[in-house]
């Protein structure tokens, strides 16, 4: 086409993208509120060996490492198959927007296992070992699932158990929020625990960032499903986790219509 009727194009189609992008998703559903989201990992990719953080940040990618892959039967969309036989994880190395330190902070993700799966992590983060501050999330079939948050410095870090190990091979949500020195466990949108800590720093000489799938020193592998995986630098409302199980990306990438804009207009113009 000529340059006139190629520029004329391109008005037309940014004109149209501002519509579908801006209108659309208020009439749609309501947007999440993205506010302290600094990692969100919705594992729709489909193939290679990387899970695009999709936060407003957008600086905390998932590696994929080994066997781990990507698969199309996610509770939203795809997600991540772990075989649980170490080594295969997700990695996403030390940025600073997760030094929550003392401040409070929320997690969220979806994970589907089966009874024959041994106990398994499936979130660490920050250190490991004797007076290091740490925070993880592992299953214990056929018990629990536990909790421990710990800012090594106390004789125990407090751990919160679910009442069940939720290891029947369906989707289950699993969100954890600290309020201060309160820590809250949800399953499937429901709070199924509480524990009490203190309010010291948990990422006090971090090594590490946050693995899916195994401790952060290899050990614990987790065998099953991950699927969107969110690290929020505030405490989330038991509404919020509600609203949250219920959403996928479309949901997030709705809340800036002009980042969204932004991203396929650079594609339009690199295709013309």
């Amino acid at each position: 086409m000529s340059k006139e009727e190629q520029l004329m194009f391109n008005y037309v189609t940014a004109a149209l993208l501002v519509i579908v992008l801006v209108f659309i998703p208020i009439v749609g559903h309501t947007a999440a509120d993205t506010d302290g989201l600094v990692i969100y990992l919705p594992m729709d990719e489909g193939k290679g060996n990387v899970a695009e953080d999709l936060s407003p940040l957008g600086v905390n990618d998932g590696k994929l490492i080994q066997d781990a892959k990507f698969v199309a039967n996610g509770k939203h969309g795809g997600a991540i198959e772990l075989d649980g036989k170490g080594g295969s994880f997700v990695d996403m190395p030390w940025h600073d927007s997760m030094d929550v330190g003392a401040d409070d902070f929320s997690t969220e993700i979806w994970f589907n296992y089966d009874e024959g799966a041994n106990a398994g992590s499936l979130i660490w983060g920050f250190n490991v070992g004797g007076g290091e501050p740490q925070f993880w999330i592992r299953t214990h079939p056929p018990n629990n699932i536990t909790c421990l948050f710990w800012d090594g410095v106390e004789p125990n870090g407090p751990i919160v158990e679910t009442p069940k190990a939720y290891n029947d091979g369906q989707w289950h949500h699993y969100a954890f929020v600290r309020r201060g020195a309160t820590l809250d466990i949800y399953v499937d949108g429901r709070k199924v625990g509480s524990g009490k800590g203190d309010e010291a720093s948990v990422t006090r000489n971090q090594a590490f960032g946050i693995h899916l799938g195994q401790r952060v020193d290899g050990n614990n592998p987790y065998a099953g499903l991950l699927d969107e995986f969110r690290f929020w630098t505030r405490q989330l409302s038991e509404e919020e986790i509600k609203a949250n199980m219920e959403t996928g990306q479309d949901a997030f990438l709705s809340v800036n219509p002009a980042d969204r804009l932004t991203t396929t207009w650079g594609k339009i113009k690199a295709s013309h």
